[in-house]
């Protein structure tokens, strides 16, 4: 179970790098483009984790005699996910404190204008405290990267669910032989 789940969760974490390197090559590494990355992104988190499905197949059909039970696929899901959801936290921390510093500076100005734009009066100030806490907030390590990580780790928690109840089988019996193979009723 540990080599499919160390297997899998690195082809998640393949994925994730692959997307930003596409997308930094996409946009020439200029940042002004929030919403592409935010595409790029999300569309890079879907991928890993279909890596859950993947895996748990790989496993029932060659590692555990054609069987998976709901525990174990949910066992064998969550570990898969682990890496690529440890991997896109800790990526983005390198990401917004050594590759790219004033990389939430300017996402926070980007997002103050898109509120300006679609709010005004006592409701944009309201926005804009909210949005000065939320910056303070994520100026911590700690926050950004726990962001990042449950933002990989809920949704392959919800594939990981699907997944194991899709693709549970019941071991068959090996003492019960079919009417049909004892000659009854024949």
């Amino acid at each position: 179970m540990k080599k499919t789940a160390i297997r899998y969760g690195s082809y998640g974490i393949g994925v994730v790098l692959a997307l930003f390197v596409v997308n930094w090559f996409v946009t020439n590494g200029e940042r002004e483009n929030f919403e592409t990355g935010e595409v790029v992104g999300w569309t890079g988190i879907l991928l890993s984790v279909i890596f859950v499905a993947f895996g748990l197949k790989y496993y029932r059909d060659h590692q555990n005699g054609g069987r998976l039970s709901f525990g174990e696929g949910m066992k064998l899901g969550l570990l898969i996910i682990l890496l690529p959801s440890f991997a896109f936290g800790l990526f983005n921390l390198v990401y917004v404190h050594v590759i790219d510093p004033g990389f939430m500076d300017a996402y926070y100005n980007y997002e103050v204008e898109k509120i300006r734009a679609s709010t005004s009066g006592a409701e944009l100030q309201e926005k804009l405290d909210q949005m000065a806490k939320d910056k303070e907030m994520f100026e911590h390590p700690v926050v950004p990267f726990v962001a990042m990580f449950l933002s990989v780790f809920l949704v392959g928690l919800i594939v990981t669910v699907i997944s194991s109840l899709v693709l549970k089988r019941n071991p068959v019996a090996t003492t019960s032989v079919r009417r049909s193979e004892q000659g009854v009723g024949v």
